[in-house]
């Protein structure tokens, strides 16, 4: 778990809403892109591959290049530049929305439909913490890919928490085993932090996961035989719903600094 150090440390860096103006010297062409809130690490570097950055009318695929400041940035026909004020949006996701910014089909519901149009337009939100269609809870959505990269690397430490809903009570070997050394599922070891009984009766458990792979959850217990009824994020980090109340289907924007403020 982070130290009261990192917690800190992270902390003043997030209250300090001007800490995104444009950085001394010269940046990486990725690092560049994230502070301008184009997108994660992962999407900048396909942007960049793809050819889609301009530097001075050049396209740029080369990922070590550092943009001085008198370059000319340019994707998409539109110059962009790092900027101070980023909006950051917690959304309570309901079944049924994909967290993803592609339609594949016309009868879809994505988590951006639930934002109002004047805020995608003037901002480019990416997510952190993808939810399956069928799972409910937190989803935090920015323009600021600095702030997303942190929430979703592991190396940075910050905890996931679900109530999970099962088909049956777990028992004592599979819960040691998913606390434990975890299990093995298509090549990928999926373990939890810890887990807790929230409602015996019902089968209802808290877990805590430091990353989240594709469907780590669902995986997780399917390989033990188990069915997820229904799975709820209720935090990231020290974010929760259950202090941040927002009603199901809707979003609130909130101040970074609650993710890892000291609970």
């Amino acid at each position: 778990m982070n130290s009261k150090d990192d917690i800190k440390k992270k902390l003043q860096l997030f209250q300090n809403q001007n800490y995104h103006a444009y950085p001394l010297g010269e940046v990486r062409i990725n690092k560049y892109l994230s502070l301008c809130g184009i997108g994660s690490r992962r999407e900048v570097e396909e942007y960049i591959l793809q050819g889609k950055v301009l530097i001075n009318g050049v396209p740029i695929k080369d990922l070590s290049y550092k943009v001085k400041k008198t370059d000319l940035v340019i994707l998409d026909g539109k110059r962009i530049r790092p900027i101070a004020n980023h909006i950051y949006i917690a959304v309570n996701k309901p079944k049924e929305y994909l967290v993803s910014k592609k339609r594949f089909n016309s009868k879809e519901k994505l988590v951006y439909d639930l934002i109002p149009e004047n805020i995608k337009k003037q901002y480019h939100l990416g997510y952190a913490g993808r939810l399956d269609k069928n799972s409910r809870g937190l989803v935090i959505l920015s323009s600021d890919g600095i702030f997303l990269y942190h929430l979703t690397q592991p190396k940075y430490k910050v905890l996931k928490k679900y109530y999970v809903q099962l088909d049956d009570s777990l028992t004592l070997y599979d819960f040691n085993l998913l606390t434990g050394k975890g299990v093995i599922e298509n090549g990928e070891r999926l373990r939890a932090i810890s887990i807790q009984t929230k409602d015996a009766k019902n089968n209802i458990y808290e877990v805590v996961l430091m990353e989240g792979k594709k469907r780590h959850i669902r995986r997780m217990f399917n390989a033990l035989l188990y069915e997820v009824i229904d799975l709820y994020r209720y935090a990231i980090g020290n974010f929760s719903l259950e202090e941040f109340i927002i009603p199901e289907g809707e979003y609130k924007e909130f101040d970074p600094s609650l993710v890892w403020k000291d609970s």
